[in-house]
């Protein structure tokens, strides 16, 4: 029995309509560039609520070039890449982003290591890529509580500086000598010799964050096939760097403009190679470190609205630099046994 009255007609039912299956984020911009979960923006920060303090312990933190340290430490010894520069500070503060102290002054970095590694094979392979990070207890102690995640879309040489150019067009970036502060990754604008385009040689690691997202952190890795391939990546990468003091990016409807100070000497040990420069804004400061050892050449960006200091940011730098010193073979070549 049914309690439908006689001579019913049910209303007619819109046709079902299959819902759509999406496909897995590409890994690759169209047509070939990677998209990054953390871009690179370069807009004024909106209005934050007042910061606590950093409490940071910087008791121990010797910044002077002048000193060379005895011992050896994973097979090192730690020595300052340019004897006699001593860290002085000047400059001013800069408004609107928070407070920073001025910048430390002195004679930069050599982009040779003092006691380079030789590698005339890949003697840093896969497995020793995440051995730079610093470790979520360092990033604890600098404020980067708010952890991205590991990503790594792999790419090669030639799509990442394609990509890269896109963008920093798109941005209206001006001079174009000073394209090379736009990547986050080891690029260069001149690659020298080009390397195999199909092959697969950079990394995008580490991405972290503050609290307030002031403060960021982020880390790029290219392995290169031979350790002199490495440093004539070094030594382009250091007059690309010298041949640019300022440039000017677009956002919304004015561009931002920034100066470029190369930094002073950082501390490393004696295998590892380091250039490092700051951009500086009306809004903020980005700390980029670039380090090299044997075939690997790893990009550490620091970008701070004063949450963190220069002195802070280069211990932070240091913890990579050590670790990177620390790293053990991992190919297969009976060379690396």
């Amino acid at each position: 029995m049914t309690d439908t009255p006689p001579g019913f007609v049910p209303p007619e039912q819109p046709p079902t309509v299959a819902q759509p299956k999406f496909a897995p984020p590409s890994a690759h911009y169209p047509p070939n560039g990677p998209v990054y979960p953390a871009p690179r923006v370069f807009t004024p920060p909106p209005a934050m609520p007042p910061r606590k303090l950093s409490k940071l312990a910087t008791a121990g933190i010797i910044v002077g070039a002048t000193l060379v340290f005895a011992g050896t430490f994973a097979g090192g010894t730690y020595v300052v890449n340019q004897i006699g520069s001593a860290v002085t500070s000047e400059g001013g503060t800069i408004e609107g982003g928070g407070d920073q102290e001025p910048l430390l002054t002195g004679a930069p970095s050599e982009p040779t290591a003092v006691d380079p590694t030789v590698c005339d094979f890949e003697c840093f392979g896969d497995y020793s890529l995440s051995t730079p990070t610093p470790s979520d207890i360092d990033f604890e102690r600098f404020e980067l509580t708010e952890d991205y995640g590991e990503y790594t879309p792999e790419n090669t040489v030639t799509n990442e500086l394609e990509y890269q150019r896109r963008e920093w067009a798109l941005s209206v970036g001006t001079p174009d000598e000073c394209f090379v502060t736009w990547p986050n990754s080891p690029l260069t604008a001149d690659l020298g010799e080009v390397p195999d385009p199909e092959r697969v040689m950079l990394w995008f690691q580490k991405s972290r964050y503050d609290e307030w997202g002031g403060l960021s952190f982020s880390q790029a890795t290219r392995r290169f096939e031979t350790s002199t391939l490495a440093e004539a990546h070094m030594a382009q990468l250091d007059t690309e760097i010298r041949g640019c003091t300022d440039f000017s990016l677009w956002s919304y409807d004015e561009p931002i403009d920034y100066r470029l100070t190369l930094a002073p000497a950082l501390d490393v040990p004696a295998n590892v190679a380091v250039i490092s420069w700051v951009e500086s804004s009306d809004w903020d400061r980005e700390y980029v470190f670039e380090m090299q050892r044997g075939n690997r050449v790893v990009r550490t960006t620091v970008l701070s609205d004063g949450t963190l200091s220069e002195t802070q940011v280069r211990e932070l730098a240091s913890i990579v630099a050590n670790q990177m010193g620390k790293m053990n073979f991992d190919c297969k070549n009976a060379e690396c046994n």
